[in-house]
């Protein structure tokens, strides 16, 4: 019972790459995770009002299994099995995942990987890996360092609160950016830690030789652009910080023709999209600080470039009430384009009060203030300027630019 704590606490904590082997003095099989539901208010496009049953304001509700064997000799192989789901639902079929961000057959930026089915089982991070005194090697569909990225420079992970999505996710229609937390046919490569600092590589190899149409359920294979990503992440004392240097060659791989969205067409058609990204936190006492950067470009400027600064703190109050703030705030740049210079700002505020060391009584409130959305027809409108549709569909007004949620809810890990 010790152990399988353990495991759980470790995968919720935010200073660990990862990719890596989970609590390293564990060995054997556990099932993980946690559910997160709230009651919760969104108001949007002039103050319409909706309150709903929802999830995932704090955490990702999701069931990993995990499995750890001995090998002997200081190595280790582990597997690992994530399903992130909707527990506010009994129909949870589930959706499709490319790279770690949820598609659909029809419609968006993605829709040429909707041969993929839908399945709520396996959409997580899956991988298979070894440790040994090399350091660790994940294979699989595996986590990246801008996924750690936005756990090491906000309180709020990639939930609400945190701008994940909407400040973090413009260039490459979410290719390229920190909103892509894992790659499929992916590999990473952890070093040993030494002096408190772990390198990262994450890499998949590009496939040009077929169209995404010609989707493989078997082999998986599809069109793919190439990744190579660095990272330098610092963990030791009160500081814990990362170095994100990501790439997503596109160029050359072969598009689909079904895509209706043409702006859609930009990554297929041969895009190489970089984004560079640093970020840490301080802890002083019962106060934690945040900051990260990032800025993300592709390389033929046919898209907005952009860059993000956030700010947050957490701050206990006692053991068992921590209050949350953060600031992100995007802005793009585009000569000629009407969001030259225009931003998108995100400001979250929350609590949680612990019950237990897994249970959790959450608090979340969030403001989006997306001003690309003034004077622009529609998400189509948007595109066309480069720039994902981060708003609502249909006609767009000043009144359109501005979304506040607000949720109370409860978590449970196990």
């Amino acid at each position: 019972m010790a152990a399988f704590s353990a495991v759980a606490a470790f995968a919720q904590t935010n200073y660990q790459p990862s990719g890596a082997v989970p609590n390293p003095a564990f060995k054997g099989f556990v099932v993980t995770g946690g559910f997160d539901a709230s009651y919760a208010n969104l108001k949007y496009k002039g103050g319409n009002s909706v309150s709903a049953i929802t999830y995932n304001s704090t955490s990702t509700s999701q069931i990993t299994m995990i499995g750890v064997e001995d090998l002997g000799g200081g190595m280790k192989a582990d597997f690992n099995y994530e399903s992130d789901i909707n527990p506010t639902t009994q129909y949870n079929t589930g959706v499709a995942t490319l790279n770690g961000t949820a598609v659909t057959a029809t419609a968006g930026p993605t829709a040429f990987s909707g041969a993929q089915a839908a399945s709520t089982w396996g959409n997580g991070q899956v991988k298979v890996g070894i440790q040994t005194s090399m350091g660790y090697l994940g294979l699989g569909a595996i986590n990246n360092a801008g996924l750690d990225w936005n756990q090491y420079s906000g309180p709020f992970g990639t939930a609400w609160g945190s701008g994940y999505g909407v400040t973090q996710a413009a260039v490459g229609y979410g290719f390229g950016s920190a909103a892509k937390v894992r790659y499929d046919n992916s590999l990473r490569y952890l070093t040993p830690t030494m002096n408190g600092l772990t390198g990262s590589l994450t890499y998949r190899a590009k496939n040009s030789q077929a169209a995404n149409s010609q989707f493989s359920a078997s082999t998986g294979l599809q069109a793919l652009s190439g990744v190579q990503e660095l990272a330098l992440i610092y963990n030791q004392g009160p500081i814990n910080a990362i170095v994100v240097n990501q790439i997503d060659d596109g160029t050359g791989i072969a598009g689909s023709t079904t895509v209706a969205n043409t702006a859609a067409q930009l990554y297929q058609t041969g895009k190489k999209f970089t984004s560079n990204m640093i970020g840490g936190n301080y802890t002083l006492g019962a106060a934690t600080l945040y900051y990260g950067n990032q800025k993300q470009s592709d390389d033929g400027a046919t898209q907005a470039s952009t860059k993000t600064n956030r700010f947050g703190i957490k701050y206990a109050l006692s053991p068992v009430l921590n209050v949350m703030a953060s600031s992100n705030k995007m802005t793009y740049a585009k000569t000629g384009s009407a969001i030259d210079g225009v931003s998108t700002t995100v400001v979250g505020l929350g609590a949680d009060y612990m019950l237990s060391k897994m249970t959790a009584v959450t608090f979340r409130y969030d403001k989006t203030q997306d001003d690309t959305m003034i004077g622009l027809a529609s998400n189509q409108a948007i595109a066309s300027t480069g720039v994902i549709g981060a708003g609502f569909p249909g006609t767009a007004t000043a009144a359109d630019n501005t979304r506040t949620r607000t949720a109370v809810g409860l978590r449970v890990n196990f």
